[in-house]
């Protein structure tokens, strides 16, 4: 999923796919401010929500077919339903 939104200088978009398992968390935090600070549509909003919410389906569903990543799928389960949670706060 693209994610487009404004930054001060411009305009940026990140793929979520890479984005969200890759950087930091101080990192997606500016990036969800800045995204909020975009001024999205709520339909922009609800679209990411339900993209992640979709991956943590997927995530949980495949949880236990190869014993050897489980670790990893949970990890990253756990920081899509951290991304939610930063997405409330900001009241998004």
């Amino acid at each position: 999923m693209i994610i487009e939104f404004g930054i001060p200088n411009g305009a940026m978009k990140i793929n979520a796919d890479i984005f969200f398992q890759e950087a930091n968390k101080t990192t997606i935090r500016k990036m969800l401010k800045y995204f909020k600070a975009s001024s999205p549509d709520p339909e922009a909003v609800q679209e990411v929500k339900d993209w992640i919410k979709g991956e943590i389906q997927n995530l949980k569903k495949t949880e236990h077919t190869h014993w050897w990543k489980v670790g990893d799928k949970i990890k990253l389960t756990e920081r899509y339903e951290w991304i939610l949670r930063e997405i409330e706060k900001l009241g998004l």
